[in-house]
């Protein structure tokens, strides 16, 4: 049987070095920190916070945010950078979630919930979610998307780690029946063997969304195509980013 912990652990282990980088170039940055000082006030969880960089943008604008993720490599590489900042760090797994505190803001960058591949446990975690939402809190997911008919991704490109050229060769095989892919990373740096990493993803459909999110308590309000908030389109748009919340709204 798949142990997920230990399967997304041994994966983060492999691409822990080449992370930084791979996200450099993502576009995001301005929607995390509009959320970081549209909740200053308040808290904000951040499911999957690998080393910290949407951690440390939220927290700039004097949030108070606890970050968890399962892999503990990736948790030390984001503690010298969250050194000063009104953040914190949890090794933990969002389906057992139990904390007793809740949030204003929950956000899921660079969708954590993609290593998710049953349905019972995208649903434990959106229960989760939904749990740890205080009134009229929202939770923002960034989610593995295919625009309709496009499933799946072939990719090779370079990047600089450490003063080293890389060369970055990624495969995305997916099956468009059960939305699984299966997904593998070659880091190249012409010195040595490459590194290769693989994991199983899953990725979101609009049904899936709607039918999950509705069992779980929490209410789709918004979907964009971009990180800047341009209006999702089913077929063009190469983002998804979904607003949910648990506030119920009279019709």
């Amino acid at each position: 049987m798949r142990n997920l912990v230990y399967d997304v652990q041994r994966y983060y282990r492999t691409v822990a070095p080449f992370m930084e980088a791979e996200l450099a170039g993502r576009g995001d940055e301005a929607l995390w920190r509009q959320v970081g000082r549209q909740y200053r006030a308040g808290r904000i969880l951040e499911i999957g916070c690998g080393g910290g960089r949407v951690t440390a943008m939220l927290a700039q604008a004097g949030a108070r945010v606890l970050g968890i993720d399962l892999s503990p490599e990736l948790l030390r590489l984001a503690q010298p950078r969250l050194a000063g900042a009104s953040a914190s760090l949890l090794l933990a797994d969002v389906r057992q979630l139990a904390l007793r505190t809740k949030f204003e803001a929950i956000v899921a960058p660079d969708d954590p919930f993609s290593h998710l591949t049953s349905s019972a446990d995208r649903d434990r975690a959106l229960r989760s979610v939904a749990a740890h939402l205080a009134p009229e809190g929202r939770f923002l997911l960034d989610a593995l998307w295919f625009p309709d008919g496009k499933a799946g991704k072939v990719d090779a490109h370079d990047m600089i780690v450490d003063g080293r050229l890389i060369h970055v060769t990624e495969h995305w095989r997916c099956n468009s029946r059960t939305h699984r892919c299966a997904t593998e990373y070659n880091y190249d740096s012409g010195a040595g063997e490459p590194a290769h990493a693989r994991f199983e993803a899953r990725y979101w459909t609009p049904p899936e969304l709607c039918q999950r999110f509705e069992r779980a308590g929490l209410r789709i309000t918004q979907r964009w195509g971009s990180y800047d908030g341009q209006p999702w389109d089913e077929r063009r748009s190469g983002r998804l980013v979904v607003e949910a919340t648990t506030q119920v709204r009279a019709a």
